[in-house]
């Protein structure tokens, strides 16, 4: 549909998708809901909600040509923002990043002061319920089960 469109995946730890994704259905769930939520353990809903974004995502990707899909890792964005977003640039064939850099570099200087959301450890019940049911995201981006 968008022959000339560039596309960019930004992966994540799975576990760590899964704790944020878990916060959001709760929020979510109290705004949205008209009445008492009889379930309002969401961990099967954002497990099965991630898993078919997920298999979608990966069966329908070969149909992007190799030069208009780049994916990096959050943790490495995180790490080292600029010289990920200038691999990108280089990958995808996008021009002037040199031009823009000063722009970006303002902004991550900008999110010095961010804290991410803390998390405690996930019970071993819940990290196998992450790995069986989002198997294909492990595997396809690497991520140690």
């Amino acid at each position: 549909m968008f022959p000339q469109a560039r596309y960019i995946v930004i992966t994540r730890n799975p576990y760590a998708i899964f704790q944020s994704g878990l916060k959001a259905f709760l929020q979510v769930a109290r705004v949205w809901n008209l009445q008492h939520d009889p379930n309002p353990n969401k961990v099967e809903e954002v497990l099965q909600y991630y898993r078919r974004v997920f298999q979608a995502f990966i069966d329908q990707k070969s149909m992007i040509p190799d030069n208009r899909l780049f994916a990096l890792r959050y943790e490495d964005l995180e790490t080292d923002p600029v010289s990920q977003v200038r691999g990108l640039y280089e990958a995808l064939d996008m021009p002037d990043f040199e031009t823009v850099m000063p722009a970006f570099e303002r902004y991550v200087c900008s999110l010095s002061g961010y804290r991410k959301n803390i998390y405690s450890e996930l019970p071993e019940v819940v990290k196998r319920q992450v790995r069986q049911e989002w198997k294909c995201y492990f595997e396809e981006w690497n991520y140690p089960a």
